[in-house]
């Protein structure tokens, strides 16, 4: 029994037109909230894909209660849905509830199979979330609400569970994650937005990066701060150093003593991971609070007190 039966609207039509659409094996997934903090759903309006920046842009969304995190390839997936729970009367086995469908999955390739990911993952155990797959053709599969909104599939509150899988002799390392989707999911929901309708190549859409800033070496000027620019990846004593914030416009410089931004002028990159960073000149005392506005990456912000 999938749902309370309804009497009234009887069986459907079975008919099935000569052609019809599908979707292939799942290679991704896009995790997101379900509700974002003003309380809007973050479904996926098919009016709104005109553009072909939409998943691009979510991504980079600065709210990140609407912000869609997209996971790297996962491979050996296991999606299934378990027999219905049954109750033996007088012999007969009479369904009770349907089975709870659950999925599977191993992150193999490199840098999602390390521990530095499964940061990720785990972060994702808490907060209510739901998620939409993308296919080997690039279509995005969720639950389809009506009137042109895709809806992610909901995940089961604490049922997701992730778990670093070092190599062996015989096997390369991975990260597994597993869940359970909402019992109240229905699988005739199931339907994609197809990737000829997104414009987007989102077999190669990535998340954030996130970039670590730290004090360098110097101290501040009244027109000049040094910083350190780190990824989270690397070994325990060296991170892999920030390369790609060249540019003014990828830096942010808010001064809360006048609460007023500050103009980024041209900067030096000192070393791989260390900048010089410009600005127009502030006042002896006044707190600078420096973070990066690169798009693909999002940073910590760090104060600095100009002596």
């Amino acid at each position: 029994m999938a749902a309370i039966c309804n009497c009234e609207s009887g069986i459907i039509n079975s008919g099935i037109p000569n052609c019809t659409d599908g979707f292939g094996l799942i290679v991704k997934l896009i995790f997101v909230y379900r509700n974002a903090n003003d309380g809007t759903k973050n479904t996926i309006d098919c009016s709104l894909l005109s553009g072909g920046t939409f998943f691009t842009d979510k991504v980079n969304e600065a709210d990140k209660s609407k912000r869609f995190f997209p996971s790297d390839l996962i491979y050996s997936i296991v999606d299934t849905r378990a027999t219905p729970v049954t109750e033996t009367v007088d012999n007969i086995d009479r369904i009770v509830t349907q089975g709870t469908r659950t999925f599977l999955g191993n992150f193999e390739d490199k840098g999602s199979n390390t521990p530095a990911y499964i940061k990720f993952l785990d972060s994702l155990a808490c907060p209510k979330i739901m998620y939409y797959a993308i296919d080997e053709f690039d279509n995005v599969i969720g639950v389809d609400l009506g009137n042109g909104i895709l809806d992610g599939f909901p995940i089961q509150s604490n049922s997701l569970y992730s778990l670093y899988i070092p190599k062996t002799a015989t096997t390369g390392a991975k990260n597994q994650i597993g869940f359970s989707l909402d019992s109240l999911f229905q699988d005739s929901t199931i339907s994609y937005i197809p990737a000829s309708d997104t414009g987007e190549n989102l077999l190669e859409l990535g998340g954030l990066l996130d970039v670590v800033l730290a004090n360098g070496v110097g101290a501040p000027t009244f027109d000049s701060v040094t910083l350190d620019a780190n990824l989270v990846y690397g070994n325990a004593c060296t991170k892999l150093s920030f390369t790609a914030g060249t540019e003014p416009a990828d830096w942010f410089i808010f001064n809360s003593t006048t609460v007023s931004g500050v103009t980024v002028l041209p900067l030096v990159n000192l070393t791989g991971n260390s900048y010089q960073l410009g600005f127009t000149a502030q006042n002896s005392g006044d707190v600078l609070q420096v973070t990066l506005a690169k798009e693909g990456f999002e940073s910590n912000t760090i104060e600095i007190t100009l002596p």
